[in-house]
């Protein structure tokens, strides 16, 4: 069951509404996660290694290979199923959505500074019939750079305010990257590590032009990564003002699976920020967490972190197994850690926590160690071997897990994620891969 923190005496939602409004904001944030895994699938390989190169640059239209033309979609079934008799609220629909196909693009450095890396980010919508407010939606973990930002956990001066306490440096430059330097018709230097090419939107400019559209409330989501660039871009939200007063009328984040991002003084200077009502930030930012998932978790508080606004919590435990795939063991003492993939299977490489960059390549040998992801121990032994397709990751999975959750708050664990009864891991798999229109009802991807 979905435990939401009870009424305080201040401007926070009640209940319903709350669930309403993380259905939509799982729903986008889905859109995200696939938004990414099409882009890295709109890459090429490199022919000597075999390693991935994430899809084209904006702008770049010209180049086939290389080209991003992004088309928005919802392939997560579970956010589109109102009639769910398990849900008590109607529930968000992806056709309900006008989404801006411009995206929200960054630069931002690695763990080992070799040059800038770029990709999609974010993106923002607008619910139909609901003029005057947006949403504002940050991706997840993609690919092994993504990686190296999560792992640059030492705590360093807020990005938006040296004042105002210490951030997560990964998070921080990855933010940064999207461009929060910008000033009014002037973007030169509004990403440190380099501009984009195209049209190189910032988040800057994406706020100042949704304002000046009209649009008054201002949403921010997004999932684990997503989440804790998400919580920053909440706060800028609230920093940004137009004739001396705050730009939106209210800002609410609504994350799922965020790590922490600062400190407690980060914590204290989050909560003071308002909005144009004078609501307090504090009382309007919720993180929606499976006390299963250990990303929230991360990183932890004795390493000086502590997590802002209100945690919404939900428990569902799937167990977890590792590769449907044909696998080359090599001995290694008494266990082993590392495989060979011969022949790719059914499973969702994405939800596992390996770097996307190494996902099909068959002869690829690799350990997995990523943070709050315990890497696959196999007993000792040699030869091919197939080990069961069961997703290994499945407490943090954006849809088969939160989406789902949120969207059945009473009975929030998902009886087609990792069923007991199926080698295969049962039917929700997500992102999809290749993409498509629907996951298939019960049938996984093939």
């Amino acid at each position: 069951m979905i435990i939401y923190p009870p009424q305080l005496g201040h401007p926070l939602v009640e209940e319903p509404a709350y669930l309403n409004q993380q259905q939509k904001c799982s729903l986008l944030a889905d859109v995200g996660s696939q938004m990414a895994k099409d882009w890295q699938l709109a890459g090429t390989r490199d022919a000597e290694t075999g390693k991935l190169i994430p899809g084209g640059e904006p702008g770049n239209k010209n180049n086939k290979e290389t080209a991003f033309s992004w088309t928005p979609k919802s392939l997560c079934d579970i956010d589109n199923q109102p009639d769910q008799t398990a849900k008590t609220i109607y529930g968000a629909e992806f056709k309900n959505f006008t989404i801006n196909y411009d995206l929200i693009w960054n630069s931002f450095s690695t763990l080992t500074g070799i040059g800038a890396n770029r990709g999609p980010a974010a993106f923002t919508a607008i619910e139909k019939g609901h003029p005057h407010t947006a949403y504002l939606c940050f991706r997840g973990t993609l690919n092994a750079a993504d990686v190296a930002i999560d792992l640059k956990a030492i705590l360093v001066a807020n990005p938006i305010d040296a004042s105002g306490g210490l951030c997560h440096e990964g998070f921080s430059e990855y933010f940064a990257g999207c461009g929060i330097n910008s000033k009014k018709g002037n973007t030169d230097g509004a990403r440190p590590h380099g501009n984009v090419p195209g049209s190189g939107v910032t988040i800057y400019e994406r706020l100042i032009e949704l304002e000046s559209t009209g649009v008054k409330h201002l949403v921010v989501t997004g999932h684990s990564l997503g989440s804790a660039v998400g919580t920053l871009a909440t706060a800028l939200a609230n920093t940004i003002d137009k004739d001396g007063a705050p730009l939106f009328k209210t800002v609410r984040g609504s994350v799922s699976a965020s790590p922490r991002v600062g400190n407690e003084a980060f914590k204290t200077w989050f909560g003071n920020l308002q909005d144009k009502e004078g609501n307090d930030l504090r009382h309007r930012f919720w993180r929606l967490r499976n006390e299963s998932d250990k990303v929230p978790d991360l990183p932890s508080r004795d390493s000086g972190y502590t997590e802002v606004g209100y945690d919404v919590k939900f428990n569902a435990d799937y167990p977890t197994k590792i590769l449907a795939q044909n696998v080359i063991i090599a001995s290694d003492g008494e266990t082993q850690q590392k495989y060979e993939i011969t022949k790719k299977g059914l499973t969702n490489w994405y939800n596992m926590g390996f770097p996307a960059d190494l996902e099909p390549i068959v002869g690829a040998v690799f350990a997995p160690t990523v943070v709050g992801v315990e890497p696959p121990v196999f007993p000792k032994q040699e030869g091919e071997v197939i080990i069961p397709g069961w997703q290994g990751n499945p407490n943090h999975n954006p849809c088969c897990c939160y989406s789902y959750a949120i969207n059945n708050p009473i009975f929030t664990k998902n009886p087609q994620l990792n069923a007991g009864n199926n080698d295969n891991g049962g039917s929700c798999h997500f992102p999809v891969e290749p993409p498509r229109e629907t996951s298939g009802g019960d049938s996984p991807p093939s």
